[in-house]
Formats: C-alpha cells, structure tokens, sequence
C-alpha cells in the first residue's frame, strides 16, 4: 500500500510517515500541492494526508486537482 504525505512542515510529514509505516504502508511526501499532483500523476495511492495550508496550491485547491485525474 502507498501514501502520500503532502505538507510544507517536515515535521508534521515525518511524524505522519511514522504512523503510516506501522500500518505498512510505503510514504512519498510532497512539500506543496503542485508537488503533490504531480507523483499523483504518475504513481497509485491508496491514501493522501495533506495539509490544508500550504504554498502555491493549497489543500482544497490541491484536492480538486486530484480528483480530476482520479483512477
């Protein structure tokens, strides 16, 4: 299983992954939205963490991209 971890805190994504991977799932992480859409396009996630504030694209704005070019 894969996720995705798409925040501007590094932090907040480490300890993100750390629960993740207790429940074996393999973590990419993004810095910002743009970031995010793209590994979104190019490899399958069964989860996204994402905050709601962040640089460029924020969290919404972000969701909407994703859902556009939802498998």
């Amino acid at each position: 299983m894969r996720a995705l971890v798409v925040d501007d805190n590094n932090v907040n994504s480490i300890v993100a992954a750390a629960y993740l991977k207790k429940f074996g799932f393999e973590v990419d992480f993004a810095f910002d939205g743009y970031e995010a859409v793209s590994l979104f396009e190019k490899s399958p996630y069964e989860l996204v963490i994402m905050d709601y504030q962040m640089p460029g694209l924020d969290g919404a704005a972000t969701m909407a991209c994703l859902r556009s070019i939802e498998r």
